[in-house]
């Protein structure tokens, strides 16, 4: 399976981000507190939305860690 574009909107500090043409292999690189854990979390999110439904990944999302 490979990603082509995300696009995160609401999504903890995300108000509406898209990424398009996501490459086979991705490098994500910043300054502490751009997002980039976020980002991977959105990925994580979306594993748990797949793997079981919305709703218990919606809880496991806000459930603190």
């Amino acid at each position: 399976m490979n990603i082509e574009s995300i696009h995160l909107k609401s999504f903890k500090g995300f108000r509406d981000y898209r990424l398009m043409d996501v490459p086979w292999c991705l490098m994500v690189v910043g300054a502490n507190g751009l997002g980039k854990s976020t980002l991977f979390d959105a990925f994580g999110f979306l594993h748990d939305c797949l793997k079981g439904n919305d709703r218990q990944a919606l809880t496991a999302s806000t459930a603190p860690a």
